[in-house]
């Protein structure tokens, strides 16, 4: 356990975040609890409220001037996701997911799940073919699927 990474060590519920090449805002979702470092980073997310704000973060421009690459574009990988919420680690790290202003909850359901090796962890060895990646299948916002 570091000071960086002490979030990852405490409650489950709450959001790890940490800085990705010195620039990204990725998040975590502690999972396992006091003691036992545990967590799924959130790779990707279809955006359903706030596309106007999430286009001004992550373009610059208005929703409207996207092409629709651009628009699947929005939140299709972890760096995306925290700039187009914008996740901040001085503010979100140890966020608890039950607050009002941040929160999850449960959908509707959604289409067939698949797995796939884990993205971005060239040097974890055999772990980096372990199919710890899930996500919906065929949907437009996923990020890219690794090589095989």
């Amino acid at each position: 356990m570091t000071n960086k990474n002490k979030t990852m060590f405490g409650n489950a519920g709450v959001l790890y975040v940490y800085i990705n090449y010195g620039i990204h805002h990725c998040i975590n979702v502690v999972t396992k609890g006091a003691g036992y470092p545990e967590g799924v980073l959130i790779r990707a997310v279809e955006p359903l409220e706030g596309l106007q704000h999430m286009s001004h973060r992550r373009f610059q421009k208005p929703l409207h001037e996207l092409k629709e690459r651009e628009v699947f574009q929005l939140t299709n990988g972890p760096g995306k996701l925290g700039q187009a919420f914008h996740i901040q680690k001085h503010k979100h790290n140890a966020h608890p997911l039950n607050s009002e202003t941040l929160y999850l909850e449960e959908g509707s359901g959604c289409g067939d799940i698949a797995t796939s090796p884990r993205i971005g962890i060239p040097n974890s060895q055999e772990a980096k073919m372990y199919p710890w990646r899930f996500f919906e299948k065929d949907n437009p916002y996923v990020s890219k699927s690794p090589k095989r």
